[in-house]
């Protein structure tokens, strides 16, 4: 599977992904990618075929209205430390990855759950 991971991410993302197997990429990567808005990170994930992981949920409701991007991993947690946040999509990626797998559109990583659609 392949990733973009949206602005308001911690980059060190890239590398949990990565050990776990799969690419992903900081919307950071791309020129001037920090200045990405969400159209623009959508575009990118249907033409490379990325799941984007994001906070932001906007792209809930691009999803829910329009049915893009192609699918997100939504990371409803609110401020926590980087420390935090990586152990947690650790300890539920192998769920993360099943669903995905299963094909997923959207699901959305809580604290005490995660929610697939």
């Amino acid at each position: 599977m392949k990733f973009i991971i949206d602005t308001q991410l911690p980059p060190v993302l890239e590398s949990l992904f990565a050990w776990k197997g799969h690419t992903a990429q900081h919307n950071t990567r791309w020129p001037n990618g920090h200045l990405m808005d969400d159209k623009q990170i959508i575009s990118i994930a249907q033409k490379e075929d990325f799941i984007v992981v994001t906070k932001d949920k906007d792209f809930l409701n691009y999803f829910l209205l329009f049915g893009f991007p192609p699918a997100i991993l939504l990371i409803s947690i609110g401020n926590v430390s980087n420390t935090y946040l990586t152990k947690l999509l650790s300890d539920n990626f192998n769920q993360i990855e099943i669903a995905f797998q299963s094909n997923a559109m959207l699901i959305v990583l809580e604290p005490d759950r995660l929610v697939v659609w």
